[in-house]
């Protein structure tokens, strides 16, 4: 892999983690978590800002059940 590179694919392998651990962690929007899941491994990089943009629950969005 060229040494320019490294630095971009690290970023795309912790985008693609922290955005999991988002969708295992916390509701989300419009899709199943699991559609969401295929959506980010599929569509590197677009799917994981896709899920940050549009299928992260905003804060409002939660409610008490989802706190517990």
């Amino acid at each position: 892999m060229n040494d320019a590179l490294l630095p971009v694919a690290i970023m795309c392998a912790l985008l693609i983690i922290w955005c999991l651990i988002g969708i295992i962690r916390h509701p989300v929007r419009h899709l199943p978590k699991w559609a969401w899941i295929l959506i980010v491994f599929c569509f590197i990089p677009l799917g994981p800002i896709l899920y940050l943009v549009v299928g992260q629950a905003r804060r409002d969005d939660l409610t008490d059940e989802d706190l517990r």
